[in-house]
């Protein structure tokens, strides 16, 4: 900066600095705040530098080879997250422009500028918006000084909006310059003003999901364009990441509009009258029904099948769709009342927060929030994911049908995709949940005794496992220990009304899956088994309902009458308990004064320390103990 930068200009040109340094930028590894700057734009604020930022193989490789040539000092800054990509350089590049920025995909409805990391981002955005028939024009900048100008100026002619996505913070960012040049070089072809996707202007946080709440991600880049072609200005129209507005609200969340952006070529046709336009002041027409998430792993799902068209009506929790993840095709319900306008294309991914259709609201119905966010625990904006329960069961249950699969698209497993999904939320869960573990032996004769006088009673279908009781007997122990049935979001603890059972399955091949066994409170015991059995086998042929996936609030897993001795689980956020059982086991039991041979289980708690503590936990246990030792009441 002071030396290299200056010695050339100082000496009248007699002296050249051919230096060239190369430097780790951004986060996204969890290096915490003193390893995870985006510090690229203090140095492109210096005369006599050259700032280089590759975003691909070619340019990375490329780009060293014509720094190494210049005659002047050229600082190359490689984002952490782009290290391990790999790809075949294109033979027919044999080198780089270190003057030009790049057209990576063009556009027609608006621009989207990045650079380093925000490449990948920006593209996968711009696949979501083209679903929706919003044609995303993306530019790599990479070249930071100087900065090409003239490509900037010429796309956002073109397009007549623009976005800027920079990791770095706000102030004083170079998203701060490229909207200062676009403003004074092309005002009057901007149709709004340049706005800006930044990093959060606070120190990198360690933790994961806070580390991935500080930076931009697809799914606000996909709210921010689309509020750019609907037209919409919010405050100044220069919009932060760390601002308070709706495009930074979860991208999981059913969002509204006002108006719906150019249908694409291959999505039907709304019917005439389908998508009226608000009256000011008034609630919006529309709501965007979109891709939820389904997991911690889950970053983009693939629609193979609708079960619904424009003009059909829907109501709340009924299946529409089809989505393939690597769980297996899973029956997408809606979480609203209102009438279908718009769908999205089939097969083609989609990332979570993607519209998948824009439905005309029933007068008398009111939006409905979706699920929360079962895997990444958003902890930014004060609603990003509250746990909306459904309404309060009926106080008879009513046995149901056997649930049938809406859908007969099926897909196996992936048992590597599924290993690697468990390792990320397990991980993430260890370090962010403050885990504590209780166990107790309990007693199984008189369980063990009713079910067998029970079985006996009824025909072969008709039986009941241990398991089944297990699952009961936790539900009912939970009304004496509510702060273990619920979701931890925000930093708040929202209690559950209703026991959603995520019942940890084997699934053959590899994996494990908890699909959630809803109200298991207000079921009886063959109620239980019934529901038990139609949820394993739908969840072994890889076809399960969203709801299942998401609503959980608790889990169980047990290792049947035949596995170890106990044992000791990891919590899944959003959740705040974890039941578990080993197998039965023959042990001397004093019972009466009298030591005899005792049927035991060992039944372990794995709870979170925010919530609850070993009191209460404990407290738990002896409740669950003793509704094992009274089947009958349950």
């Amino acid at each position: 900066v002071n030396n290299a930068a200056t010695i050339p200009h100082m000496s009248g040109g007699q002296f050249a600095v051919p230096l060239v340094i190369r430097m780790a930028t951004g986060g996204g590894r969890q290096l915490a705040a003193q390893h995870s700057h985006s510090l690229e734009g203090w140095y492109a604020h210096i005369p006599g530098l050259r700032i280089l930022a590759p975003a691909t193989v070619e340019d990375a490789r490329h780009m060293l080879g014509a720094a190494l040539r210049a005659d002047h000092p050229v600082l190359i800054f490689e984002h952490i997250m782009l290290y391990a990509t790999e790809a075949v350089p294109d033979p027919a590049c044999t080198g780089v422009d270190l003057e030009r920025a790049r057209i990576r995909r063009p556009g027609r409805d608006l621009t989207l500028v990045t650079y380093g990391n925000g490449l990948p981002k920006c593209l996968a955005a711009a696949e979501a918006l083209a679903a929706e028939g919003v044609e995303a024009e993306v530019i790599d900048l990479r070249v930071l000084r100087p900065l090409d100008e003239a490509t900037l100026v010429e796309s956002v002619r073109r397009t007549r909006r623009c976005a800027i996505v920079d990791e770095a913070w706000r102030s004083g960012s170079l998203a701060a310059e490229i909207a200062a040049r676009l403003a004074e070089a092309a005002f009057d072809h901007l149709d709004a003003p340049p706005r800006r996707l930044c990093g959060r202007e606070v120190p990198m946080p360690y933790a994961a999901h806070l580390e991935e709440a500080c930076l931009p991600q697809v799914g606000q880049i996909v709210a921010e364009a689309r509020a750019l072609v609907r037209g919409g200005r919010r405050g100044s129209g220069v919009l932060a990441h760390g601002a308070v507005s709706p495009a930074e609200a979860p991208v999981w969340a059913v969002s509204a509009s006002a108006s719906a952006p150019p249908p694409a070529a291959s999505t039907p046709a709304a019917t005439p009258g389908s998508a009226p336009t608000a009256a000011p002041g008034a609630a919006p027409a529309t709501t965007d029904f979109v891709m939820p998430a389904l997991g911690a792993d889950m970053a983009t799902g693939e629609l193979v099948r609708w079960h619904v068209q424009p003009g059909d009506t829907v109501h709340r929790g009924d299946v529409v769709a089809v989505v393939e993840t690597h769980k297996g095709a899973i029956d997408v319900e809606i979480f609203l009342d209102g009438v279908i306008v718009e769908l999205a294309p089939l097969h083609v991914p989609l990332p979570v927060g993607a519209r998948l259709a824009r439905v005309r609201r029933s007068h008398r119905a009111q939006p409905a929030a979706a699920p929360a966010d079962v895997g990444t625990m958003p902890a930014t904006t004060p609603s990003a994911a509250a746990f909306v329960e459904p309404p309060p069961p009926a106080p008879a249950f009513k046995e149901p049908e056997p649930l049938a699969t809406a859908s007969s698209v099926t897909r196996p497993f992936d048992p590597a995709a599924m290993r690697a999904a468990i390792g990320v939320a397990m991980a993430r869960a260890k370090r962010e949940i403050p885990h504590y573990y209780l166990s107790e032996p309990v007693p199984l004769r008189r369980a063990l005794d009713w079910l067998r006088a029970h079985n006996e009673r009824v025909p072969v279908t008709q039986r009941v496992l241990l398991a089944a009781l297990l699952v009961k007997a936790v539900a009912r122990a939970l009304q004496q220990a509510p702060a273990l049935n619920g979701h931890h979001v925000d930093g708040t603890f929202r209690p559950a009304r209703s026991v959603h059972a995520g019942i940890a399955i084997w699934v053959r091949g590899g994996g494990l899956v908890a699909p959630a066994l809803h109200d298991v409170q207000d079921r009886s015991v063959p109620q239980v088994m019934t529901a038990l059995g139609d949820l394993v086998q739908r969840a072994r042929a890889g076809s399960l309902r969203s709801s299942e996936l998401t609503d959980p609030t608790i889990t169980l897993t047990t290792l049947g009458e035949e596995g170890a001795q106990a044992v000791y689980g990891v919590i899944y956020p959003p959740q705040v308990a974890l039941v578990g059982f080993g197998g039965v086991r023959e042990r001397a039991w004093v019972e009466s004064g009298q030591v005899a041979p005792m049927p035991v289980i060992e039944a372990s708690l794995a709870a979170d320390h925010r919530v609850s503590d070993g009191r209460e936990g404990s407290a738990f246990l002896a409740a669950l103990a003793e509704q094992l030792q009274r089947p009958e009441a349950l």
